[in-house]
């Protein structure tokens, strides 16, 4: 990365990696999430794995319409926050909290279930 931010953006990205190895070795994150990290000339990089979803508010769209208050939206609703929850409790459990849960974080799967990403500022 170009800028005066690069240093504190390589920073964060070599913090971020060690939260999701220290996460991964508590078993709160699946080992197969963090695909590799390194450095090159330009700073830190950080590969994880792809997960194909939509992001939290544009997912919950069709919930904040007027058909939003059917029998049928309420178990997809349900659905989400469960597996949001089961992965935060997941994390709490192993002595680590996210620190950083918000719409942009979070993604709604096809499958609809929520996933948790950017670890960066766990702790």
């Amino acid at each position: 990365p170009d800028g005066d931010n690069a240093h504190e953006k390589a920073a964060e990205m070599a913090q971020e990696d060690d939260h999701l190895l220290r996460l991964t070795a508590a078993g709160a994150l699946s080992p197969d999430y963090r695909v590799g990290a390194g450095t090159w000339a330009g700073g830190w990089w950080l590969a994880v794995s792809w997960i194909d979803g939509t992001p939290l508010w544009r997912a919950l769209a069709p919930a904040r319409s007027p058909e939003g208050d059917r029998a049928t939206v309420r178990p997809w609703l349900t659905g989400i926050a469960r597996s949001w929850t089961e992965h935060l409790a997941r994390m709490h459990a192993t002595g680590w909290a996210h620190a950083d849960v918000q719409p942009t974080n979070t993604l709604v799967t096809s499958g609809s279930r929520a996933a948790v990403i950017d670890y960066a500022l766990a702790c």
